[in-house]
């Protein structure tokens, strides 16, 4: 789970995401037959936007909210930034014009890719001390409710890797779930 913590420090998002992603999906950990649950989440959110398809407030969220929330997941690593955003300055020089001339977009977008690569780092830090790989890697954000279940990981096909969307139009077009063959994962996650 890669992002801004967000409304995960509710019960609505934090336990639809674990009954209707974690749960429906299933799968067994590298030693257990539990998934192995990841989290990279970001504490302080950007200033409020406004987005053609929404517009939010800025919420304030609390450490030990979000911890215990994420700690019903029995998670195998936890990084809790008490930041809106990780990773290198994103340089502007060649992006002069769009979406990414602003320079709250780029660092908001070099975040979000710093989360996915810091994300995987955890994983591969499982497997190292496991001896063992994964065969699936999936990869959600925090902040979303589910209302219904994915399905069991027997039911997709997991040879390719799935991204489920937004509407089409909707800014948010690629974080919503990935579902990733283990091999593909880094290529995608370190773009």
């Amino acid at each position: 789970m890669v992002g801004a913590a967000r409304t995960f420090a509710t019960d609505q998002a934090a336990l639809s995401l674990r009954h209707h992603l974690v749960e429906d999906f299933g799968g067994r950990g590298l030693t257990s037959s539990a998934p192995d649950v990841f989290f990279h989440m970001k504490l302080v959110d950007d200033v409020p936007k406004s987005q053609k398809e929404w517009a939010f407030k800025q919420l304030s969220v609390r450490g030990g909210a979000v911890c215990r929330q994420a700690c019903r997941f029995a998670p195998r690593a936890v990084t809790l930034l008490n930041a809106s955003h990780s990773g290198p300055a994103a340089a502007g020089r060649c992006l002069r014009s769009g979406f990414f001339a602003k320079p709250e977009n780029r660092a908001r977008a070099v975040s979000q890719w710093h989360g996915f690569a810091a994300c995987l780092d955890m994983v591969e830090a499982r497997e190292a001390a496991a001896g063992s790989t994964y065969d699936v890697v999936v990869l959600a954000r925090p902040d979303l409710v589910w209302y219904r279940g994915v399905g069991p990981h027997c039911a997709h096909d997991l040879t390719r890797t799935t991204i489920h969307r937004g509407k089409p139009g909707w800014n948010s077009r690629l974080e919503w779930l990935l579902l990733m063959p283990r091999a593909q994962a880094a290529a995608i996650l370190r773009t």
